[in-house]
C-alpha cells in the first residue's frame, strides 16, 4: 500500500510506493527519491502481512457459506456411496483446516 502526502492545495509533496520500496520528495526541483529506509521497509513488510491475512480471512468466510450448503446436501442423502463418503471426509478436512486457520489467526493461506 502506498501513502501518499497533499498540501492543502491538493499538491502531491511526498510519496511512499510500497510496490517498488521508493520514497519520493516532490516538493523540492528536481524531485528527490530514494529506497526505503529498514523502518519503512518493516513497516511496508507488515502491512503487506495485514492486508493478506484480511483478504485471507474474507476468502475462508465467503467459501464457509459454500461448504454450509454442499455438508447440508450430503447430510440430505439417505444412503452415500462410498465414494460420496471419501469425499465428505476429504471436503470436512478442508473445512477443519480453514476454521483452525481462523481460530488461531494464522491466515496466511487459505488450505
Amino acid at each position: 500500500m502506498s501513502a501518499r502526502v497533499f498540501s492543502a492545495d491538493g499538491v502531491l509533496q511526498e510519496q511512499w510506493d510500497d510496490d517498488t520500496r521508493t520514497y519520493t520528495d516532490f516538493r523540492p526541483n528536481p524531485d528527490v527519491s530514494r529506497p526505503y529506509t529498514i523502518e519503512e521497509s518493516a513497516a511496508a513488510d507488515a502491512d503487506a502481512v495485514v492486508r493478506t491475512a484480511d483478504k485471507n480471512r474474507g476468502t475462508i468466510e465467503e467459501q464457509a457459506g459454500a461448504a454450509l450448503d454442499a455438508n447440508t446436501a450430503y447430510l440430505a442423502i439417505a444412503t452415500p456411496t462410498n465414494a460420496q463418503v471419501a469425499a465428505q471426509v476429504k471436503a470436512l478436512t478442508r473445512q477443519n483446516n480453514k476454521i483452525i486457520r481462523l481460530a488461531l489467526g494464522r491466515l496466511d493461506g487459505t488450505d
